[in-house]
C-alpha cells in the first residue's frame, strides 16, 4: 500500500533558501503552494512569504518573523534563524521542490485510498461510483513525478480488482478495540489512560506480546519497572504463567507453556528499553535508529516518568510539547507510538473522562486516538478478587466514533479477555 510521505528535510531546505536567494524565491513562490507542505509552521513560514511578496515587502529572517508576530503574537526570530543556519542552502532548489511535491500527491492519494476504503466497507455508495469519484480527484492532482502517479494507477488497480489491504495490520488483544478503532495504524499516536492499579501496563504488556504472536516486532520503553520485572509479566502473559521474583521453580522451568513462552521473547520481537529518566528527545531517536531496521510499534510506559527538558512555564505546556514531538515522530516514522498516563483522582461512581487525564489539554490535542480505563468495580464500590477485575475501556478518537469496550482482566497473567456488558450483572 501507498504510504503518506513526510519530506520535512525538503521542506527546511526549500524554505531556508527561499530566505536567502531571490533565485529560490521566485522558484518556489511559482512551483509551490502552502497546502504542499507537512508541517504547519512551514506552511505558515511560506504563507508570510507570500503575504510579503504580495504587498512588495522585503523578503527576509527578519521580516517573515515579524510578519508571523503580528498573526499570531508569538516571536519566531530563533526558529527561522535556526531553519537558515542548520540547513543547506542552495539557488537552484528543483528537487527539493519536487519531493515536495510528490510528498504532496502522494498524500492526497493515501487519504484518498483510506476514504474509499472505508466507504466501501460501510457500503454507502456502490463501487463503480466510489470508482469515477476516485479516478476524477487523483486526476487533479498532477503528481510532480512518475512514481506517485505509477503508484495511484496500481491504487485504481487494487481498487477495481477488489483487493483491499487492512488500514492496519496491527490488532489489539480484544476483537471489540479493533473494530472501533481499526486496529493500531501507521504514523498514530495512541494513549493509554488510567489510575494505578488499573492494568495501563498490563495492558501494553498483553498487546506487545499478542503482536509479537502475529510475527510483528515492538519496542518497549518502561520507564518505571526494571528489566527482570517487565521480562517476568512478559513471560506470565505469553505462557499464562505466574512468574515469582528471584530464581524460577523447576517445575515452571518444564512446563510446556514457559517453554513455549520462552521461544517467543527468543525471537527478539519485543525489545526492552528500561533506561531510567530519558527525555523525550533521546526516545525519540532510538525509535528512529530502530525503525532504520524492522520496527512495528512503539510503546511508552509512562507518560509521566518522561524527563521533559523544556524552557516552558508550566509542566502542562512541556507535556504538550513533549506530546506534540512524538506524534511527529510517529508520523515521520510511520510507526505508531501506545504512551501510557496516569489519570487525577477519579471520585468513586464516576467514569473517566479527558479532562481527567494529568495535563490533559497538551494530551488530548496531539492524540489520535485515547483508551481510558475504567475499574468497574471501584465504580460501582464492591471489593471482589483484586486478581480479576471488570473493565469498561472508554475509546475517544480525532477521526472516528467514540466508544467503549467491556473487558474482564487477569491481572496476575496481565491478559484482558473481551466480556458482554451485561455479564456477570
Amino acid at each position: 500500500m501507498l504510504r503518506e510521505f513526510n519530506p520535512l528535510i525538503s521542506e527546511q531546505t526549500v524554505l531556508a533558501s527561499m530566505l536567502y536567494y531571490p533565485e529560490a524565491l521566485a522558484s518556489g513562490l511559482s512551483k509551490l503552494k502552502a497546502e504542499d507542505f507537512y508541517n504547519d509552521f512551514h506552511k505558515d513560514i511560506f504563507r508570510a512569504i507570500e503575504a510579503l511578496t504580495r504587498q512588495g515587502s522585503e523578503v527576509t529572517q527578519i521580516t517573515v518573523a515579524e510578519r508571523l508576530r503580528k498573526q499570531n503574537g508569538k516571536p519566531k526570530h530563533f526558529e527561522i534563524a535556526t531553519l537558515v543556519k542548520d540547513h543547506g542552502i542552495f539557488r537552484h532548489i528543483d528537487q527539493p521542490i519536487s519531493d515536495i511535491k510528490e510528498a504532496a500527491a502522494r498524500r492526497n492519494i493515501y487519504l484518498w485510498h483510506r476514504m474509499v476504503k472505508t466507504k466501501i466497507t460501510d457500503q454507502s455508495k456502490p463501487i463503480g461510483q466510489l470508482l469515477d469519484e476516485w479516478v476524477q480527484e487523483l486526476a487533479t492532482l498532477r503528481p510532480n513525478t512518475t512514481s506517485a502517479f505509477t503508484g495511484s494507477r496500481q491504487l485504481v488497480e487494487d481498487l477495481e480488482a477488489g483487493q483491499f489491504e487492512s488500514a492496519a495490520r496491527l490488532k489489539w488483544p480484544l476483537p471489540s478495540l479493533n473494530k472501533l478503532t481499526g486496529g493500531i495504524e501507521a504514523g498514530k499516536l495512541y494513549v493509554v489512560g488510567g489510575l494505578k492499579k488499573t492494568g495501563k501496563t498490563k495492558l501494553l504488556i498483553h498487546t506487545m506480546v499478542s503482536l509479537a504472536q502475529q510475527g510483528f516486532k515492538s519496542l518497549f520503553f518502561s520507564l518505571e519497572m526494571g528489566k527482570p520485572t517487565v521480562v517476568r509479566w512478559l513471560l506470565g502473559n505469553a505462557g499464562k504463567l505466574i512468574i515469582p521474583k528471584g530464581e524460577i521453580p523447576e517445575e515452571i522451568l518444564k512446563s510446556t507453556n514457559y517453554q513455549t513462552a520462552r521461544d517467543l521473547l527468543k525471537q527478539n520481537l519485543i525489545l526492552v528499553d528500561t533506561t531510567p529518566g530519558l527525555s523525550v528527545t533521546q526516545i525519540l531517536a532510538r525509535i528512529r535508529e530502530n525503525a532504520l531496521g524492522r520496527l512495528d510499534c512503539v510503546f511508552v510506559d509512562y507518560l509521566q516518568r518522561v524527563d521533559i527538558q523544556s524552557n516552558e512555564n508550566t509542566r502542562a505546556t512541556a507535556i504538550q510539547l513533549a506530546m506534540q514531538v512524538l506524534a511527529d515522530g510517529a508520523k515521520s516514522t510511520n510507526v505508531p507510538i501506545v504512551v501510557a498516563s496516569q489519570l487525577r483522582n477519579v471520585a468513586e461512581g464516576r467514569v473517566a473522562t479527558i479532562a481527567d487525564l494529568k495535563e490533559s489539554g497538551g494530551i488530548a490535542e496531539a492524540a489520535d486516538v485515547i483508551l481510558l480505563l475504567n475499574n468497574l468495580d471501584r465504580i460501582k464500590g464492591l471489593r471482589g478478587d483484586k486478581r480479576t477485575r471488570e473493565i469498561a475501556i472508554v475509546v475517544e478518537q480525532r477521526d472516528g466514533d467514540s466508544g467503549c469496550v467491556h473487558c474482564k482482566t487477569e491481572l496476575e497473567f496481565s491478559r484482558f479477555y473481551e466480556i458482554s456488558p451485561r455479564e456477570n450483572e
